[in-house]
């Protein structure tokens, strides 16, 4: 069994249940979705984020819960000292067990006080307003909120069900590799032809693709901001914009809305970007 995860991540629209804050979303494209009886169980996802601090910072001095620290000690001095240090910290998910995984799955975090990927500034200003700070409803303003953290990794385990055997993914995000204001295009649609009359499928050709979200307020995918690594030609050559008449899997879909607050999305800008398993 094969799972894919784009290389990108979105921060885009809110879901009605939680009106008050953008979200960012990744999602996980099954690659035997259009095969019966490849069906992955009992999947657990895990995500955490790694943050760079300062040696002298000790874990007390931080309000999130971290989870791990590692530390870069300068033994060539005659007293050693750390010379850098990252923590980690949990990646809360709105949902992270899945029963019975089949065709697509979206996997949102709200950016709330409680998110380890914004600034404390920021989330000191969400506990004194209620909600998102009106005045970072932006591109720019969303962008800010967030630290610029050194990676962030998610990891899938579930069981095959042909094959009975366990099934592993590790994807890694950067900073630049979250994309404010766009939204994943759909990929699944109806087919009549190969198990019967209106069968779900998935293009998997549309994977990497995204759209803006509903209502505008996109980051440029020119930002500086945005993969600074890929040249510009390529970056807008593999990405592409399209209006799909295909529709997203889901009830999920139905409960989001757009506040126009640009939320990153994933995309994956190339298919040999994507994790396999």
């Amino acid at each position: 069994a094969a799972s894919q995860m784009p290389g990108r991540a979105m921060i885009h629209e809110l879901p009605t249940l939680t009106p008050k804050y953008p979200i960012m979303e990744f999602r996980i494209v099954h690659n035997k979705a259009n095969f019966k009886g490849w069906e992955i169980l009992d999947v657990t996802l895990n995500c955490m984020v790694a943050v760079d601090v300062s040696p002298s910072v000790g874990h007390e001095s931080n309000d999130l819960k971290v989870l791990f620290a590692l530390e870069v000690i300068n033994e060539d001095d005659d007293t050693p000292r750390p010379v850098s240090k990252q923590t980690y910290h949990k990646v809360q998910l709105e949902t992270e067990n899945h029963p019975y995984f089949k065709r697509v799955w979206y996997c949102r975090h709200i950016l709330n006080e409680q998110s380890p990927l914004l600034t404390k500034a920021v989330r000191n200003e969400i506990v004194a307003s209620g909600s998102w700070p009106p005045d970072r409803n932006t591109p720019l303003g969303v962008r800010s909120a967030l630290i610029k953290f050194k990676t962030m990794i998610i990891t899938f385990n579930g069981t095959s069900n042909i094959t009975s055997r366990s099934v592993f993914i590790e994807k890694r995000y950067r900073y630049e590799d979250i994309f404010i204001g766009w939204k994943f295009a759909g990929l699944i649609y109806l087919d009549d032809s190969t198990y019967g009359e209106g069968y779900a499928m998935v293009d998997l050709s549309l994977i990497h693709d995204i759209r803006p979200q509903t209502g505008g307020g996109e980051e440029p995918l020119e930002s500086s901001e945005v993969s600074p690594s890929v040249s510009h030609h390529h970056r807008l050559s593999r990405h592409r914009r399209i209006e799909s008449n295909l529709f997203e899997s889901c009830s999920n879909d139905q409960t989001v809305r757009n506040v126009n607050i640009p939320y990153k999305k994933t995309e994956n800008l190339a298919s040999d970007a994507a994790s396999k398993i």
